[in-house]
C-alpha cells in the first residue's frame, strides 16, 4: 500500500497502522511532516483527539504505530482522496479502523473565507481591543521569558515606517495613558549606558522642527519640577555644554531661538543668573588662556 517517493512530501493522504490489532487511521494533510509531528506528540502526551487511536497507543506502545503516505495529491483533492481510502479500507468500521466519523468538510476553509476573516479582523474597534487587554490583565496573564525573548528577536532590525510612527504619536495623544513610574524606571535602566549613533540627535531635532512639535506649558512645568534640586555631575555639565554649542552652530536653530527670545522680558533673578553664568564662562576661558 505504501509508495516509494522521491523528495519531501507535503500534500497527501496518509495512514497510521497499528500492528497490534491491524487497524488503520486514514487522514489527509497539506503538510505531512507537520501532521506526523502533531500526531505522535499528542499521542505521547495522552491528549490525541482520537480516543481509539490513543487507547491503541497506550495498550500496544509507540513502536506498534507506523505512519506512511498512501497517495500524494494536490491540496484541492485531499478531501476526496481521503474519503476514497476510508471507504476502500472500511476505517469508519470499528472492526477495521480508528476513524470516528466520515470526512469533516467543515474543517476545510476556502481562500475566500480566509480573506474575509482576515479583513474582518483588520477593522476591530479600539473599544474591543481595550476589552481584550483588560480581560488579559484581569486574568493575570503573563508572557513567559521565552515568549518575550522570541518577540524581542522578531522585532530586531525592523524599521518603522513614517506612517506607523505618526499613528503611534496620534494614539498616545488620543489615549492619554500616562506611563507608570515602574515603566519609566525600566526604560531608564534599558537605556543606561547606551549611546546614540552619530547624527541621531540632529535627526530628532529636524523631525521636531518639521512636524511643528511644541512642548505644552503643563509639560514644561512638570519638567521644571522634576529637575528642581537635581545637581548635575561635572561630566554631565560638560556634555550639556557641548550639546548646546553644537546646536548653536546650526544657523536655523540659532535663528529660531533668537526669534523666540526677542521681546521677552527677563526677570531680575534671570538677569542675575545670566550675569553669574557669563562670569563663570569668562573665568573658565581665562584659565584656559583663550581670553586675555
Amino acid at each position: 500500500m505504501s509508495v516509494s517517493l522521491i523528495g519531501p512530501i507535503k500534500s497527501c493522504v496518509y495512514a497510521i497502522l497499528c500492528t497490534g490489532n491491524d487497524k488503520r487511521y486514514i487522514g489527509s494533510t497539506v503538510n505531512y511532516s507537520r501532521r506526523r509531528y502533531v500526531h505522535f506528540t499528542t499521542l505521547a502526551k495522552g491528549t490525541h483527539h482520537n480516543v481509539y487511536l490513543q487507547r491503541a497507543y497506550d495498550k500496544y506502545g509507540p513502536s506498534s504505530l507506523t505512519m506512511q503516505v498512501i497517495e500524494p495529491c494536490i491540496s484541492s483533492l485531499c478531501l476526496n482522496r481521503e474519503l476514497f481510502w476510508m471507504e476502500l479500507l472500511h476505517t469508519i468500521d470499528p472492526e477495521f479502523g480508528f476513524n470516528l466519523v466520515s470526512v469533516d468538510r467543515s474543517r476545510f476553509v476556502s481562500k475566500d473565507t480566509c480573506l474575509k476573516i482576515a479583513a474582518s479582523k483588520r477593522n476591530i474597534s479600539k473599544e474591543t481591543i481595550d476589552k481584550w487587554r483588560a480581560a488579559r490583565v484581569k486574568s493575570g496573564y503573563v508572557f513567559s521569558e521565552e515568549t518575550l525573548r522570541k518577540m524581542s528577536l522578531a522585532k530586531l532590525g525592523r524599521k518603522r515606517t513614517p506612517e506607523s510612527i505618526a499613528k503611534g504619536i496620534l494614539s498616545r495623544k488620543t489615549n492619554g495613558k500616562p506611563v507608570s513610574i515602574e515603566t519609566r524606571q525600566k526604560i531608564s535602566l534599558g537605556r543606561r549606558g547606551k549611546k546614540n549613533p552619530p547624527g541621531t540627535l540632529d535627526k530628532w531635532w529636524a523631525t521636531r522642527r518639521n512636524s511643528g512639535y511644541v512642548i505644552s506649558e503643563e509639560t514644561r512645568k512638570k519638567m521644571k519640577e522634576a529637575c528642581r534640586g537635581r545637581v548635575a555631575s561635572p561630566s554631565t555639565l560638560a556634555k550639556m555644554s557641548e550639546s548646546q554649542a553644537r546646536l548653536w552652530r546650526d544657523p536655523e536653530y540659532r535663528r529660531i531661538r533668537i526669534q523666540k527670545s526677542s521681546g521677552r522680558k527677563v526677570s531680575v533673578d534671570g538677569r542675575r543668573r545670566l550675569s553669574e553664568a557669563k562670569l563663570r564662562y569668562y573665568e573658565k576661558m581665562r584659565q584656559q588662556n583663550q581670553v586675555v
